[in-house]
């Protein structure tokens, strides 16, 4: 069983009331669609995972259509409002899980795990949001017995190291006292959010699956030496398709800006979304400088009668100098087991 993995980028900066800034033309969100469907459909996968679709349930509708795949999905990420007036307006963002025809796709649950309220009809929320989701298959010719899919999106924010070098960025920026606390307190919340979204995802998942066998994808925001993907090994039982399979050396940064045609293009200082006197400004600066480090951050993990057969980037590949997304995705070949063994196939044959 194949399944692909992609943060499609909502091409968003997130500020505004009436509706979020745009980081891109509109030309360029419709070039990119274009890309998204012709890489995806040559991967051909069975199980296609989505995060930042935008707007739902619009965009996983569209995307079921042209892909020809069953589809379900959840806003997790929007404004204050009431359908169909929720400000801001084109923001109606969240993930998606796709089938292949014939998987028998349906929808299970969902769990909050940050923000306020997202829903389809209604939300109120003005912060960072984040979900995890679930859709069940069983209609698979070599599975035997369901599986979960669980699509998730974790919190981006610098890494804790980056408080080792407060000074120098202060320093750079001419900060003041208000706004290196702001950012040092951002670092360390930000951490501290993703090992919450860790532990919340983990026990929704041991709530729906059980011991069944599941997968979990997503954008996690974080390398895989990082405390909160630890966890999910350590203590989930997940396998990371990464480790479990050959990819020939190769290190799948899924976030590389050196290689992003996207960020070439849309990224930069241009777009730190506040004026230099702002108690955020020094934040968003290191954020800029985060975002400049390429990163594997991106996932396909299993547990339960999984085994990993390949694993390799995806869609990081141009067309017409355009690439479908900020974020390179990820490709599993999954084979399912009788047993309950899990690891690398060239270990089990």
């Amino acid at each position: 069983m194949r399944v692909l993995n992609i943060n499609a980028w909502a091409g968003l900066n997130y500020q505004g009331i009436v509706n979020a800034g745009r980081c891109e033309p509109a030309g360029n969100r419709a070039a990119r669609y274009r890309v998204l469907t012709s890489q995806a459909a040559e991967l051909d996968p069975d199980i296609l995972v989505v995060q930042e679709a935008n707007k739902l349930p619009a965009f996983a509708r569209r995307l079921g259509r042209d892909l020809d795949m069953d589809w379900v999905a959840r806003v997790g990420l929007s404004g204050i409002g009431l359908d169909p007036v929720i400000l801001p307006m084109n923001l109606r963002q969240g993930d998606a899980i796709l089938a292949r025809r014939g998987l028998r796709l349906r929808y299970i649950g969902r769990r909050r795990l940050s923000g306020g309220y997202c829903g389809r009809w209604f939300s109120f929320n003005w912060v960072d949001a984040s979900q995890i989701i679930c859709g069940r298959i069983d209609g698979h010719p070599d599975i035997p017995g369901p599986v979960f899919v669980f699509a998730t999106h974790w919190r981006s924010s610098p890494y804790l190291n980056y408080l080792n070098a407060i000074d120098r960025f202060a320093d750079t920026f001419s900060a003041t006292p208000e706004q290196i606390a702001y950012a040092v307190r951002e670092i360390r919340e930000g951490a501290d959010e993703r090992m919450r979204q860790a532990r919340n995802s983990l026990d929704f998942i041991d709530q729906v699956a059980g011991s069944d066998p599941c997968l979990l994808v997503g954008d996690f925001n974080a390398g895989p030496d990082k405390p909160e993907v630890a966890y999910l090994r350590d203590n989930g039982g997940f396998k990371d398709s990464y480790d479990a399979a050959p990819h020939h050396g190769e290190k799948c940064l899924s976030w590389n800006p050196q290689a992003n045609t996207n960020q070439a293009n849309y990224y930069g200082g241009q777009y730190i979304p506040c004026r230099r006197s702002s108690k955020k400004y020094l934040y968003f600066r290191m954020f800029e400088d985060f975002n400049r480090q390429a990163r594997r951050i991106d996932y396909i993990l299993f547990r339960g009668r999984v085994q990993a057969d390949s694993h390799q980037l995806a869609m990081n590949r141009a067309l017409n100098g355009i690439h479908t997304s900020d974020h390179f995705g990820v490709v599993a070949d999954l084979v399912f087991r009788n047993d309950n063994r899990s690891g690398p196939l060239d270990q089990l044959c």
